[in-house]
């Protein structure tokens, strides 16, 4: 083999299709793929958030159902021993959690919803009425 003369260029090794990138490319590149991460961060905690958010709202409506089913069983039962603390622990306060959910106010729950409101303030006049208060 000859050596070459001096006055020829050097030839890379890295091929010719291999391109240069700038300095300002490279930059560009990894500001655009930092951009990109940050948005895909961003976008799992949205969606954490939003299945956080549905579940708990799909559990206090399931939890709100069943209340009031068994509100209504306890509610309309005929020997009901109407003491102060039955009708603080088991009808106004279990009253209270599903007549104040949002669940309860839609146009299919509005009807049932309606008629638990009438049927508390029924008990609670008739207790008031039995008991001889005086309405002031």
């Amino acid at each position: 083999m000859s050596v070459p003369p001096s006055g020829h260029r050097q030839v890379s090794l890295r091929g010719s299709s291999a391109r240069e990138i700038t300095r300002d490319a490279l930059l560009q590149k990894v500001s655009e793929e930092r951009q990109l991460r940050s948005h895909l961060r961003r976008a799992a905690a949205a969606a954490l958030t939003i299945q956080r958010i549905w579940r708990r709202y799909h559990l206090i409506r399931k939890v709100t159902e069943q209340l009031h089913e068994e509100w209504e069983v306890l509610v309309n039962q005929p020997d009901i021993n109407l003491t102060n603390q039955w009708i603080s622990s088991k009808m106004l306060r279990p009253f209270l959690f599903f007549i104040t959910q949002p669940s309860s106010w839609y146009n299919w729950q509005q009807t049932k919803t309606v008629k638990s409101i009438s049927r508390c303030f029924k008990i609670i006049l008739n207790i008031i009425n039995s008991m001889g208060m005086p309405f002031y």
